[in-house]
This record gives structure tokens, C-alpha cells and sequence, in this order.
């Protein structure tokens, strides 16, 4: 489950990624769950993406940190292309699956570094960016809590330092039956909020939700920076996760 729990997660943090070599998209939802210090510049098409990912999950005796890093970049028809190296804090990204795959830990909650070496259709720059830091969820616990479907519950978590925060509540039935014997269909629930360090989800958000069973929740954050170059956009960030799993209640 952890592998598929880490693309979950990742899913709601990489829309511009996941808009591959077409038209730069606008700000979203995700994308301002941080600062935002510019903007894409509309109508020019995407010419890479550098990202840092952290997805901090609990176990049964604390917690354990999951790391990805990646650099993509796109020629004029779209197509993947190399530059001639890519480093972030000084850590040179190998050039295994066009850049993809890295996962050594990079620092969250200070700086990100990123240089790129050009070359042929990718430019060279770099770029700081502030990272957020990790929000861990103290409440509900891993597997220790039941929180009420029909009244409602408080999330709290430890300030990434952004503006604003991803909160997302998903039904998981695998675990939901291996752990208590009930299954039900997929549900889900996704919002963005103020970072206050906590957020009520209300009997509504969670309207839909069975009365049993397991849940994985999860919150986000997210930094985010735009470079023009070469009549291209480059989309420059970093997120921060923190998921918890926790048993349903009527």
C-alpha cells in the first residue's frame, strides 16, 4: 500500500507535471497551496519541470520519510530531452528514465538549489526556492484513533510554513478489510485551507464515507516557482506530505 498511498499523494501535488510538453496550465488549486512567487506566462508551452517531493508516513514504531526528485524537460514537438546535467543542493540527479527517479533525501523546511547545465533545447539557470516543512498529522494516530463520520472530527498537524494547505481523506478498503472485516466502494474528499496548524472536517465533508473502517488522511503543502527562458515555461517545486491512517466510526 505505501507505494500506491506515495502516488496518491503525489497525484495531488503534481498538476503541472502531469501536463507534460502541452500549453503551460494556470495557477491551481495545488499550485497555491504555498507561495507563489510568479506566474506562468500564458500561451508559451512548457519546457520542464524540477521537482522535490517528501511523504512522510507513520508506522507502528514512529514514522519513515519517502523521497523523490526529478527534473523533465521538453523540445519545441514535445519530446523528452537531456541537459547536460541537473543538481540540486549540489547533488547531481543521474540521467536514469530522462532524469526521473532520484530518491535521495533533500532537505525540507529551508532552501532548494536547483542548477541546470544546458543544452541543444534545454537552457541553463538556476533557481532557489524555499521548501516547506514536513506537516505532521498529530492527530488522528496511526491506527489508534476513530473519528466520527456523522459529527465530524479536527485534523492537526505541524505548520509547513506556507500560506495554505492540501487536506486530503481517502477511503481504503484493502485495509479496511484486512483490518476490520468490512469493504466498501472508493470515496474521497479534497480541499485546500488556511494553514492554522489544524482544519474541522464537517459530518458534510464526509458525507458518503461508510461508518466503518479504515481511512488514510493526508495534508500538503506546497512551494512553487515559474521561470520564462527561452520563450519557454519552467515550473520549479516542492512538496511536503504527511499521511496517517485511522479507523471509521459512526
Amino acid at each position: 500500500m505505501k507505494n500506491k498511498m506515495m502516488i496518491v499523494s503525489a497525484a495531488i501535488l503534481s498538476v503541472v507535471a502531469s501536463a507534460g510538453c502541452k500549453q503551460s496550465p494556470s495557477p491551481t488549486l495545488a499550485q497555491n497551496q504555498g507561495h507563489l512567487s510568479s506566474s506562468p506566462v500564458s500561451g508559451a508551452k512548457l519546457g520542464g519541470v524540477l521537482s522535490s517531493t517528501v511523504i512522510r508516513y507513520e508506522t507502528p514504531t514512529g514514522y519513515a520519510d519517502r523521497f523523490d526528485t526529478r527534473a523533465l524537460f521538453y523540445n519545441d514537438s514535445g519530446h523528452v530531452v537531456r541537459p547536460t546535467s541537473v543538481a540540486i543542493n549540489g547533488h547531481a540527479l543521474p540521467p536514469i528514465n530522462s532524469w526521473n527517479g532520484d530518491l535521495k533525501s533533500v532537505s525540507f523546511g529551508s532552501s532548494q538549489v536547483w542548477s541546470v547545465s544546458g543544452s541543444g533545447a534545454v537552457p541553463s539557470f538556476s533557481d532557489t526556492l524555499g521548501a516547506p516543512s514536513v506537516p505532521m498529522i498529530s492527530y488522528p494516530r496511526f491506527y489508534t484513533d476513530s473519528v466520527s463520520v456523522s459529527s465530524g472530527y479536527t485534523v492537526h498537524y505541524a505548520s509547513p510554513g506556507t500560506d495554505s494547505v492540501g487536506i486530503y481523506v481517502m477511503y481504503d478498503s484493502i485495509s479496511s478489510l484486512t483490518r476490520c472485516g468490512v469493504q466498501h466502494g472508493f470515496h474521497s474528499f479534497f480541499t485546500g485551507a488556511a494553514n492554522t496548524g489544524s482544519f474541522v472536517l464537517t459530518s458534510s465533508d464526509l458525507s458518503g464515507f461508510p461508518s466503518s473502517g479504515v481511512i488514510l488522511v493526508t495534508v500538503s503543502a506546497i512551494a512553487t516557482d515559474w521561470q520564462y527562458l527561452s520563450s519557454k515555461n519552467y515550473s520549479i517545486w516542492a512538496s511536503a506530505s504527511s499521511e496517517c491512517y485511522t479507523y471509521l466510526k459512526p
